[in-house]
């Protein structure tokens, strides 16, 4: 899960890409939340209508401050971009044969060629 709660750039990595998301920057009335604890045995059913009433605080100050809409535009701009990764990723694939992209990959290997070069080949369609 994506958690943007600390105002500080994190990377991570999600489908294989290391990507980068931050905070926005909070303004200068914004009160910054945190979170208090909550003591709960599960198995004795102590302490979870304080944490149902805790979370249910933190989700009206995140949608109050804006917080909520930030995360929620995040969450689905990562979201897009995985798609399109991947939707990229299949039509490359359909369009180069396996065999093709064995040659090239071999090439590499060998070091004959860099792995830029390499992409710029197979998307290029200039195969030697």
């Amino acid at each position: 899960m994506l958690e943007l709660a600390h105002p500080t750039e994190r990377l991570f990595r999600h489908h294989g890409a290391t990507m980068s998301a931050s905070a926005p920057k909070p303004s200068a009335d914004a009160t910054l939340w945190i979170p208090p604890l909550q003591r709960t045995v599960a198995t004795e059913g102590r302490g979870i209508p304080e944490l149902a009433q805790a979370i249910a605080q933190h989700v009206e100050h995140l949608r109050q401050s804006g917080d909520w809409a930030v995360r929620e535009r995040t969450r689905l701009e990562v979201e897009m971009e995985a798609l399109i990764r991947d939707t990229l990723m299949t039509r490359f694939r359909e369009a180069v044969s396996p065999q093709q992209y064995e040659e090239v990959l071999e090439k590499v290997i060998r070091r004959d060629i860099s792995p830029w070069e390499a992409v710029r080949m197979l998307l290029n369609g200039r195969l030697k």
